[in-house]
């Protein structure tokens, strides 16, 4: 199970107490992005503009913590197959 936090600004205080950091950036629309992150049990994931200040902040906060980028996501019983 993974507790969703609603504000970025509260996710955000639990980075630095996790040891691993996962995030996925998702493309909805021509300039907008899902930002999907997760860590330890604890996620948050918003809607931004890939031009805005919000985004480059994000994306800095995490990199900062060693967070590490999915790129797709598979059952393990797919995977091994």
């Amino acid at each position: 199970m993974v507790y969703v936090i609603r504000r970025w600004e509260d996710f955000a205080r639990c980075l630095e107490y996790c040891n691993q950091v996962l995030y996925r950036v998702v493309e909805i629309g021509e300039n907008t992005v899902e930002i999907r992150v997760k860590a330890g049990r604890v996620a948050w994931k918003g809607v931004v503009s890939r031009d805005s200040e919000k985004y480059r902040e994000i994306l800095r906060k995490l990199r900062a913590y060693g967070a590490m980028e999915v790129t797709m996501a598979i059952d393990d019983e797919q995977f091994m197959k």
